[in-house]
């Protein structure tokens, strides 16, 4: 009986979690879900550090996406993937934007929330948290916290070159991007902008 009350809530959670508001508000854009993150960079599949990295997320995206790929690329592909439409040209596109995204929304983080370094990846943690500090070296702490920053900062700017080469590569199979301003081969006066984070990068 007592096995049936407990597994009764989680059943009606797991089956109605879909139709609250909550669950539209944590997978729009271009991750639907935890493991969608987990695929690009180790988050130990923690549901509040992916919630916690939403925000950043959306942040990358309309300061670096929007400008490589275009608003109507990225609107047409975060349409696409909500609808569950993804053509197979959409889904490599995807995973070069989802690469960016991750990595750069990783530095953010490291930069602007509490972190904790768990083993080969990260999670936020908050005040509530019940983590003893003592069992942790401040300095060793401060050293992966910073190393997390540096590695993403670094991946993260040769992502963006991926993507921007791959584009490049395949402008053809994306209309919306070749026809856009974003494609500076559309203005043969402009240069396009180097959009680096942090003190490093790729010169694009």
């Amino acid at each position: 009986y007592m096995q049936i009350c407990v597994d009764a809530p989680v059943s009606y959670f797991v089956t109605n979690w879909a139709d609250t508001p909550a669950y539209d508000e944590i997978t729009t854009g271009l991750f639907r879900k935890v493991a969608d993150f987990q695929q690009y960079h180790n988050i130990q599949m923690g549901f509040r550090t992916y919630k916690n990295l939403i925000p950043l997320i959306d942040e990358v995206a309309e300061r670096v996406i929007v400008p490589i790929i275009s608003e109507d690329q990225y609107d047409q592909l975060k349409s696409a993937l909500k609808e569950g439409t993804l053509t197979t040209d959409e889904s490599k596109l995807l995973h070069y934007v989802r690469k960016v995204l991750a990595k750069l929304a990783v530095y953010e983080a490291a930069v602007s929330l509490p972190i904790l370094a768990d083993r080969d990846g990260f999670r936020v943690i908050s005040n509530t948290d019940a983590v003893d500090q003592r069992q942790y070296d401040s300095n060793l702490m401060t050293q992966a916290i910073q190393g997390i920053r540096e590695h993403a900062e670094r991946t993260g700017n040769v992502a963006k070159a991926d993507l921007i080469d791959f584009l490049y590569s395949n402008a053809d199979n994306y209309p919306l991007w070749k026809d856009s301003t974003s494609n500076k081969l559309n203005d043969q006066e402009d240069v396009y902008p180097a959009i680096v984070y942090g003190n490093g990068g790729v010169m694009l």
